[in-house]
């Protein structure tokens, strides 16, 4: 944990962009929310990669919202069903289903429509603060916590440093 919290510090105070930290924040929460074996799970990989976000922050923010998906599910699942069966759009979905190509995004399963429609919908917001967050951590917060004593205790403590070495050559 303390050699997690070390990367992320690292990588807040790195000359990364902002965007391509945020960016990666919101891709990992998409595929977290996400069922992993999915089209919108390899779309969001795919889009990672291109658009450049961290890699990183993708598999942290992956890990952390896959965690927090088992408690949602009840939410993504009401969410899905709440969409799948608006009238409206039963001649659409049925169409859909017909067809091969989107019978592959797995839209019909509650879970999967409720988190790409969640997800999509808490992308700009997470993006936005995100970013802002990030910007406001460099420009104020990071100076105070550069002085604390746990940043140079997580920093240079050679217990620390020996076991992201050892961690580092196992991954």
């Amino acid at each position: 944990m303390i050699v997690i919290l070390n990367k992320i510090f690292k990588l807040l105070s790195s000359d990364i962009e902002p965007h391509q930290l945020s960016l990666g924040i919101c891709l990992g929460m998409m595929v977290g929310l996400s069922p992993l074996l999915s089209l919108q799970t390899l779309l969001a990989t795919v889009l990672m990669v291109i658009l450049r976000a961290n890699l990183s922050v993708f598999i942290t923010s992956f890990g952390l919202m896959s965690l927090i998906a088992y408690l949602l599910d009840p939410l993504l699942a009401w969410a899905g069903q709440s969409i799948l069966t608006l009238p409206n759009f039963e001649p659409l979905f049925t169409q859909m289903y017909n067809n091969g190509v989107w019978r592959l995004l797995n839209f019909n399963n509650t879970v999967a429509m409720g988190s790409l429609v969640i997800s999509a919908l808490l992308f700009m917001p997470m993006f936005l603060l995100s970013n802002w967050l990030i910007k406001k951590y460099r420009e104020t917060i990071e100076k105070y916590w550069e002085k604390s004593a746990f940043y140079h205790y997580l920093m240079h403590s050679k217990l620390l440093n020996k076991v992201a070495a050892i961690t580092e050559k196992v991954t």
